[in-house]
């Protein structure tokens, strides 16, 4: 999965660029390629795809702290990025919010009617349903279930 989009950060770096000019030629030029159409296949990809997506990343911050570079969830704190493990879960929460809300698109999200007799709070939209696996890793079912994550942490 490494495409060597970091080589912009380190062609930067090359030329004397600050750690701040390369933070925004990274987020401008490579992390945006990382996170084109998240929604669409962020709950489908696997723990190594994962790993490769965000390891291009460490990469670069690798490259835009240098010496100062220790480890990498102090690297984000730094250079105040986030993981892009949690990007993508906000980008996809934040669609699925807009998407719940939008005239044409409601209708991808069936309100949850039904009355449950039980301690646990109820869904506020139907859960997807299926039989199989591949299926649970489709992006309607993944943001069915982050807008009803969404909805339990609002009330």
């Amino acid at each position: 999965m490494h495409l060597g989009l970091d080589t912009f950060v380190l062609s930067l770096r090359e030329i004397g660029a600050s750690p701040e000019d390369m933070k925004d030629v990274y987020i401008k030029q490579v992390r945006s390629v990382l996170e084109l159409a998240v929604p669409a296949w962020h709950a489908a990809i696997t723990v190594a795809e994962r790993k490769d997506i965000e390891r291009v990343q460490k990469t670069a911050a690798n490259i835009m702290l240098g010496d100062a570079y220790n480890y990498y969830e102090n690297a984000l704190d730094i250079l105040g990025l986030e993981s892009l493990e949690e990007r993508r879960n906000k980008l996809c929460s934040k669609f699925a919010l807009k998407s719940a809300k939008h005239t044409k698109h409601k209708n991808w999200f069936k309100p949850n009617l039904k009355t449950v007799n039980t301690r646990r709070k109820k869904p506020k939209y139907c859960p997807v349903y299926s039989n199989h696996t591949r299926f649970d890793k489709s992006p309607l079912s993944f943001l069915t279930y982050l807008l009803n994550l969404n909805s339990d942490i609002k009330q």
